[in-house]
């Protein structure tokens, strides 16, 4: 296992962010790499699994690509290695650092806290190298963290901007993005909000807000687990 840190220098937004990981996420794909943990809060540091020479290659091309996506307007500095001896206590340090000063590690969506955790199922990391290997509430309370969100959450009823981001975060992409749709209008309507309302928020019809909660979501239980967590609620 090798951490790799890299400098972000320039203005990351939250788009960029998820683009990132994606791009990120990819490599290792290509180089048969396992991604185990990641912080892309003010620098990016990844913990990768596989060969030493696949994990350079995937560094330059994560630094590649970004040039060719975003120019000269966010860019990686020249990346540092390190070999990690003890994959456990590496995973504990790397979401530690990620934490903001005075907050919670669940406070920050830009570490695979929520992933390792369960309240995040994005499409650019997959906890599942780490079943067997680790207890996450262990590593929770290792990095500080205070007690989880209840299991049981009761709807609390609000408006339906926090909804809908909360959604678009438990699945790693902004609240825009069509894929959020279905987890928002399960969501929003645990939360108590009325068909017309969720239709109104997605501007498509109150029918189609049916079809959507008709299908089966598996991820409602980690968005309203979010939802009723003031630190998972800070989302882009």
């Amino acid at each position: 296992m090798e951490l790799v840190e890299m400098g972000m220098q320039g203005v990351w937004t939250a788009a960029a962010r998820y683009a990132l990981l994606e791009r990120v996420r990819r490599q290792a794909d290509a180089r048969d790499l396992a991604l185990v943990g990641f912080d892309v809060g003010r620098r990016v540091r990844l913990l990768l699994v596989g060969d030493g020479r696949g994990v350079r290659t995937l560094a330059s091309g994560v630094r590649s690509g970004t040039v060719q996506a975003l120019g000269s307007t966010q860019t990686l500095g020249r990346p540092v290695y390190r070999r990690a001896v003890d994959p456990k206590e590496a995973l504990v340090a790397l979401h530690a650092e990620a934490v903001e000063p005075g907050t919670d590690p669940l406070g920050t969506p830009w570490s695979s806290h929520r992933d390792l955790l369960g309240y995040r199922s994005a499409p650019f990391f997959d906890a599942g190298w780490w079943a067997g290997r680790v207890d996450p509430a262990w590593v929770h309370e290792r990095c500080g963290g205070a007690a989880l969100p209840p299991r049981r959450p009761r709807p609390a009823g609000r408006g339906l901007d926090l909804p809908l981001r909360v959604s678009a975060a438990v699945l790693g992409v902004l609240p825009a993005d069509r894929r959020a749709f279905r987890l928002f209008s399960h969501l929003a309507r645990w939360d108590g909000a009325r068909q017309i309302d969720i239709a109104d928020a997605l501007m498509l019809t109150p029918r189609r807000i049916r079809q959507l909660q008709a299908e089966p979501e598996p991820r409602l239980r980690a968005a309203a687990m979010a939802l009723a967590d003031r630190r998972l609620c800070r989302v882009p």
